[in-house]
């Protein structure tokens, strides 16, 4: 269902659709969310609240997908992927988004974040050259590159030369997590990765609320979330 407790703003950005929440005390650090394939259907609006309010952010989130989701695409969900390519689309929809926060609320420093896809998205925004302080992804997908645009996925994690928090759960990617080599590498850059060994793909996003331990483990990536962005953005 859509998220019907937010507290932010819809803005239309030059045909952009995104969502803003405004910090309670006023701040010069923005993050940029990327969604998951669910684009605005999921809870990704208080999620945006929440680090505005805990963390003095300017959040704003682009819906990349101009509100179709994975839902609408049940036999052809690649190719609707590759219909949302980083170049332009993606690329051009973080620039809208940035200048609005440079322009309208003086935002001089930034992070993001990327639930699913959108890990894909900050690790082709920071091989494009982005000027992340600090990247977080929650449940990462980084296989899109692989699955639709025949790219190296574990080369594109690589990339992201950031301070990178991962927060992978148990069928999620083996890469991701702590201990493999990839990860030891992005713990030298200031990095690290946390498992969630109770939980499934998407549990922050779309997980049932009123299961105990996926109320328990969301409040836990937040938590992980909002301080690793204040510690580096």
């Amino acid at each position: 269902a859509v998220d019907s407790k937010s507290t932010g703003s819809l803005l239309d950005l030059d045909g952009t659709p995104v969502y803003y929440a405004a910090p309670t005390n006023s701040g010069s650090k923005g993050i940029l969310v990327y969604t998951d394939v669910w684009g605005f259907q999921t809870r990704i609006h208080t999620l945006c609240d929440y680090l505005a309010d805990n963390g003095s952010f300017h959040v704003i989130c682009p819906d990349c997908f101009r509100g179709e989701t994975k839902g609408d695409h049940p036999d052809d969900f690649v190719e609707w992927l590759r219909r949302t390519p980083y170049d332009p689309i993606v690329a051009q929809d973080t620039s809208v988004c940035m200048e609005y926060l440079r322009r309208e609320k003086s935002v001089t420093e930034f992070g993001t974040i990327g639930f699913c896809w959108g890990a894909w998205a900050i690790g082709r925004s920071s091989s494009a050259g982005l000027p992340w302080k600090a990247a977080v992804g929650l449940h990462p997908t980084f296989k899109v590159e692989r699955l639709a645009f025949h790219g190296d996925d574990v080369a594109l994690m690589k990339q992201i030369s950031c301070p990178l928090l991962l927060l992978p759960a148990e069928n999620d990617l083996d890469y991701t997590k702590p201990d493999s080599p990839e990860i030891r590498e992005i713990t030298q850059r200031g990095g690290k990765s946390i498992l969630f060994p109770e939980m499934v793909h998407g549990w922050t996003t779309r997980g049932d609320a009123s299961d105990e331990k996926i109320t328990r483990d969301t409040k836990k990536a937040l938590h992980e979330t909002l301080n690793f962005l204040i510690s580096h953005v």
